[in-house]
């Protein structure tokens, strides 16, 4: 156990020293800032499969903790398939969206508990869903520990097999003249599962044509690749001539978009494991 867990928190500590070296401090609301708006839920969407897949486990009584549900793009959604959504999330940016979204649409079997996971007190479901939290979480094993502690019937956690923070890796790179270090994906979650004794299920799904790896025009998808965390906020400009001058080696188009070249092919990969019944 202690092999793979600590090999991920070490990938986690030399992303984040490198981020730190590179682009200074993080924010202190990571997912609340300028760019929070991407993150809005599209509630009147229809679910995507991996979206129905989850809804496949819900019961009308469950209690569904969504674990770093953001603005709610996948709790939201699901609230019609359950009796209530419970959203833990430390970003207040995040709740202002999802309490935003919650009463345009008339959800109101939701709440909002701004709360770290590993912080979070007296917070238990029927099923829980992590959708693309697992990147971000240095000590990955207390974090899954608490998921199956926390979950009375079934754990879900969601993952691209392109990992949503790498997605920028390449812009990174021609920016700063080294490799990111990249955080860990379903590769290296996967083993601290089974040295947890969890053997999940794995499935695989298209991934979603999202607003962050599409772009209609060369323009926008510029502008999509500064959305990204990649430079220092100061050096916009420099940025901005770096995505220009390396645009075909960036993005691909295909279908009338401009797709992340990284991101082509990307699917959204599934592991889940019962808890109790």
């Amino acid at each position: 156990m202690s092999t793979v867990a600590e090999a991920y928190a070490a990938r986690h500590d030399a992303e984040q020293a490198q981020r730190r070296r590179l682009l200074g401090e993080p924010e202190a609301d990571r997912w609340g800032g300028a760019g929070a708006q991407r993150l809005r839920a599209d509630v009147a969407r229809p679910l995507s499969p991996h979206q129905e897949y989850v809804a496949s486990f819900l019961r009308p009584s469950d209690v569904l903790l969504d674990v770093g549900g953001g603005a709610g793009r996948n709790g939201l959604p699901l609230a019609a398939r359950c009796q209530e959504v419970v959203n833990v999330d430390s970003s207040g940016g995040m709740r202002r969206l999802f309490d935003e979204a919650a009463a345009a649409t008339g959800i109101t079997n939701v709440r909002f508990v701004l709360s770290d996971w590993l912080r979070a007190e007296g917070v238990t479901g029927d099923v829980a869903l992590a959708a693309h939290v697992t990147y971000f979480v240095r000590d990955i094993v207390p974090f899954l520990e608490k998921l199956r502690a926390a979950t009375r019937r079934l754990v879900v956690i969601s993952v691209l097999s392109e990992p949503m923070p790498n997605r920028f890796a390449d812009f990174f790179r021609a920016f700063h003249g080294e490799p990111k270090v990249e955080l860990p994906g379903y590769q290296e979650l996967l083993p601290v599962l089974w040295a947890l004794d969890v053997l999940p299920e794995v499935r695989v799904f298209p991934a979603e044509l999202v607003a962050s790896r599409t772009a209609p025009t060369r323009e926008a998808a510029v502008e999509m690749a500064l959305t990204g965390d990649w430079y220092p906020s100061t050096d916009e400009a420099a940025a901005r001539a770096c995505v220009e001058r390396g645009f075909d080696e960036f993005f691909v188009q295909q279908d009338g978009l401009y797709h992340l070249r990284r991101s082509i092919g990307a699917s959204e990969v599934l592991i889940t494991w019962p808890t109790g019944e």
